[in-house]
């Protein structure tokens, strides 16, 4: 649970590449029959075509797969979608056996060992790609960009732990439809990088992580026309940069994270945007930041994790009327804060993690009507006999589950 944010981003964002189901099997041929038995040996997933072909294929743990089952894929000329994660010997030759593959618009490729040549195949090979996932390919350079610049109906794209620099943005900004981009890992990309991707005209959701951005990098980002969902981790800004965030005014989803010098002033200055998910991280605020709320009345999502804020920061939740999920970990928040989380009226899904709240606190969760889901881990002033008594009461479901 503790990176829940993170992954909750990356749902929202790029929740495609591997929400896959099993389609039905009944009138296949024998060579789909085969293949599929192949992919299901290997725990992989599929979905079919209505004519009964292999439409998507999804491995997100290749650690089972071999050079020779990509003879297989290269097989299946209907083929839409093929994700592949983790197979740590995927190399440049695997790619060329995809060439075929004349439908493909879905491309992940992860974790594996290609080069930019293996780039500059899908690039020639695939022209209509509309998603691409080259994340933790460390062997790729600024010459994989310049070959993705090509791939002009792009929509999504993954770089995540590359090795591209600021010289790469400037192909990647040639890309005219792409609207989420994550470069997270790829730590030369700085100011100058913020400011290149500013001018994609269709760019709607960046994640980075890096120390070279600093304020100027921020103030450089503001100039972004569309930009509605920002990630920003590790990176060297201060309290100044809240005042640029804010004249991102289309933003709906913020995650900040482990900016070591992005203060409660740089948080209160993010009053007024019309945020639907908020995630404030490892941050140096304290009970004065939390006052935005009061200033924030669309969020529907918060989460606030590892935080120095007392029960009287947290007593400002008061004021989100609409919110549905609450994450609170690494927060020294006694049962007074759990006074004010109980009075919220549409809250759905809470999460209590490493928190100084007791069974006395945890009472008041009965009496929320909308609770759907409760999850409390590592609260040590908690004791197994409350939680049994909450599951008992059967008004929502606690997490995590019960061992069996």
């Amino acid at each position: 649970m503790r990176y829940i944010a993170f992954f909750t981003t990356l749902a929202l964002l790029f929740g495609g590449f591997f929400n896959v189901t099993t389609a039905n099997e009944g009138t296949v041929s024998e060579a789909v029959q085969k293949a599929i038995d192949r992919i299901k040996e290997l725990n992989g997933q599929y979905t079919l075509t209505p004519e009964n072909t292999i439409r998507t294929i999804t491995f997100a743990d290749g650690g089972n797969l071999n050079a020779g089952v990509f003879d297989l894929f290269a097989q299946q000329s209907d083929l839409d979608a093929l994700r592949i994660a983790h197979y740590r010997e995927l190399n440049d030759a695997d790619v060329a056996k995809l060439t075929g593959l004349k439908k493909l618009r879905t491309l992940a490729l992860s974790n594996g060992a290609i080069t930019d040549a293996a780039v500059r195949t899908i690039a020639e090979a695939f022209p209509g790609l509309v998603n691409l996932d080259l994340g933790r390919n460390s062997r790729l350079t600024d010459a994989a960009a310049r070959e993705i610049a090509k791939l002009k109906e792009l929509e999504t794209l993954v770089l995540l732990y590359c090795n591209l620099g600021e010289f790469g943005m400037m192909h990647i900004a040639a890309l005219p439809k792409l609207r989420a981009l994550d470069i997270r890992g790829n730590m030369t990309i700085g100011n100058g990088g913020m400011r290149t991707l500013a001018g994609l005209p269709a760019l709607r959701s960046l994640q980075h992580l890096s120390p070279a951005v600093t304020d100027d990098g921020i103030r450089a980002l503001a100039e972004a026309k569309v930009l509605d969902s920002l990630m920003i981790q590790d990176f060297s800004i201060t309290g100044d940069s809240g005042q640029y965030i804010r004249q991102m005014e289309r933003l709906t989803s913020l995650i900040i994270f482990r900016c070591e010098n992005f203060d409660s002033y740089g948080v209160l200055d993010l009053a007024g945007l019309k945020l639907n998910r908020l995630t404030l991280r490892g941050l140096p605020v304290d009970d004065s930041a939390m006052a935005v709320f009061s200033e924030l009345p669309t969020l529907r999502l918060l989460y606030l994790h590892e935080l120095n804020v007392s029960d009287a920061g947290m007593a400002n939740l008061a004021h989100l009327k609409n919110l549905e999920l609450l994450d609170v970990w690494d927060i020294p928040a006694t049962d007074k804060s759990v006074e004010v989380i109980a009075k919220l009226p549409a809250l759905k899904t809470l999460m209590l993690r490493s928190t100084n709240v007791t069974d006395a606190g945890l009472e008041l969760l009965l009496t929320m009507p909308n609770l759907e889901t409760v999850t409390l881990t590592d609260n040590q002033h908690v004791t197994p006999e409350m939680i049994q008594k909450l599951r008992d009461a059967k008004k929502f479901t606690v997490l995590p589950p019960l061992p069996r």
